[in-house]
């Protein structure tokens, strides 16, 4: 354990990563349906393009 310790903090960065990116995960799918459905079908090209800047920054 002692060869660990450096790597604590680390650790706690990944593991913060890692819960706050497990949400995303869920997110991006619906997103991507949701510009799909409501604003490429419809033409909708200033909410399509919001949508995709939303989803690259997920």
């Amino acid at each position: 354990m002692s060869m660990v310790k450096p790597y604590k903090t680390t650790f706690y960065f990944v593991t913060l990563l890692s819960l706050v990116m497990a949400p995303m995960a869920v997110l991006r799918p619906k997103l991507l349906q949701t510009m799909v459905d409501d604003y490429v079908f419809t033409g909708d090209f200033r909410g399509m393009t919001l949508l995709a800047c939303i989803v690259l920054g997920c």
